[in-house]
């Protein structure tokens, strides 16, 4: 009824233009998260035919310089050449990425592994410019409202495109999947160039104007991050919070590599999963954040959300089956992108432009991404000290180590890197 009361009255005390606005942003939500969930899949399955999970640390280590490369390149141009030239810089270059995996993935070498990389920029940098946008133009009292709904439409594309991988993969191919996602960048470019008119049109509420015309470094969002206690405080929650979903991921995706080897069978695993998961997405964004936040408040309810991720993985730790494992991935993955990522989003609002946009770019994208580096060099740590203890122990004849063997060592290191995301 609260819920009803509060939509209502959005619509009845709203302009027709902010109507549009919202209605072309939360197309833009829509039409992203759909192509992710098609792309995610892909590029996932694509990754461990050609390479194996086992290379997975690897891979985020590298996002770590290429992170840097974006982030400095984002912040030196979009003073320059404005909001949605950049948009389209980046759709472009993952229209051409997308079609040349679609048909030469395995003929270019080292491709599966660009493209892998590309796919979490790319999506970073169009949520980040979305967001980024509707930060700069809507109040904090809309946000409670409109914060929900955004990512809940949202979650409905994510819904909507699992269902590509999850039921088409084995029927057409994984690579071909990828031609799928070519109307939606059309669409989303469409979108986003109607919303930013009507905003600057009509419903400027602070222009989107940078008070330098220079060229931005890297080094310049960083400083904004070190001046502000907001942006620190926001830079540790996506540290924390993506280093332990790195770790879940690794463990997942270890364990699906180990029960389904087929590379379309894994391709259609992965977007039911993630299509579970988008379904959860959908109700807490709709039902879930709007009452936890007027009811716990921002502050409780970024303190509420890990003790019930460490609830999980302590579970996990003592019970280490793969319904547990897959709830606590599900899990982290749900409220990062529904509650938990609508808590953070509203940090960004009382910030100035600049950081809404440059201070926000190193976080969003080369933090987001470079913590994923930490988890990797614990991973890779890990794999090491397995190879160690099965060549300096495993072979002793008749011994216990001997008779349990790489299996039982393996579980050891396991359940050492789960303690690790517990804490």
């Amino acid at each position: 009824m609260m819920l009803t009361r509060v939509f209502s009255d959005f619509f009845i005390k709203t302009s027709f233009y902010q109507k549009v606005f919202v209605a072309l942003a939360l197309s833009c939500s829509f039409l992203i998260n759909l192509e992710a969930s098609i792309t995610k899949a892909v590029s996932n399955s694509l990754f461990i035919h050609a390479y194996g999970y086992e290379f997975l640390p690897y891979a985020w280590l590298a996002l770590v310089p290429l992170n840097f490369l974006v982030v400095n390149f984002y912040n030196k141009f979009i003073p320059r050449i404005g909001l949605f030239y950049m948009f389209s810089c980046t759709t472009f270059i993952t229209v051409v990425f997308s079609i040349v995996a679609a048909f030469f993935v395995f003929d270019v070498q080292g491709l599966p592994f660009c493209f892998y990389l590309w796919k979490d920029i790319y999506i970073l940098l169009m949520f980040q410019q979305l967001w980024a946008m509707l930060a700069a133009t809507i109040s904090s009292d809309q946000a409670k409202f409109l914060y929900g709904l955004f990512w809940g439409v949202g979650g409905i594309g994510a819904v909507v495109g699992s269902f590509f991988p999850g039921f088409m993969a084995t029927l057409i191919g994984t690579e071909k999947l990828l031609l799928v996602t070519l109307p939606f960048y059309g669409l989303l470019l469409l979108s986003y160039l109607g919303a930013l008119k009507v905003r600057n049109i009509h419903l400027a509420k602070e222009p989107i104007e940078f008070d330098q015309k220079k060229p931005s470094s890297f080094l310049e969002g960083a400083k904004l991050i070190g001046k502000s206690k907001i942006l620190l405080f926001i830079l540790l929650i996506v540290i924390f919070m993506q280093v332990a979903s790195t770790l879940l991921d690794f463990q997942f995706n270890r364990t699906l590599a180990e029960h389904i080897s087929q590379k379309d069978l894994r391709t259609e695993y992965l977007g039911r999963f993630f299509g579970i998961v988008n379904g959860t997405n959908v109700f807490l964004q709709f039902f879930g954040s709007y009452f936890v936040l007027n009811f716990m408040g921002v502050k409780r309810t970024h303190f509420f959300i890990p003790l019930y991720l460490g609830f999980l993985l302590t579970g996990q730790l003592f019970f280490p089956t793969f319904l547990l494992l897959s709830l606590s991935y599900g899990s982290i993955k749900a409220l990062d992108y529904s509650i938990f990522g609508i808590v953070r989003e509203m940090l960004y609002i009382p910030l100035r432009v600049e950081e809404k946009f440059q201070g926000r770019a190193v976080i969003d994208v080369f933090v987001y991404r470079t913590a994923k580096a930490l988890a990797s060099c614990c991973i890779i740590s890990f794999g090491f000290l397995s190879a160690f203890c099965i060549s300096r122990y495993g072979s002793t004849p008749g011994s216990e180590r001997d008779h349990r063997g790489k299996a039982g060592l393996d579980d050891d290191i396991i359940a050492l890197r789960q303690s690790i995301v517990t804490f």
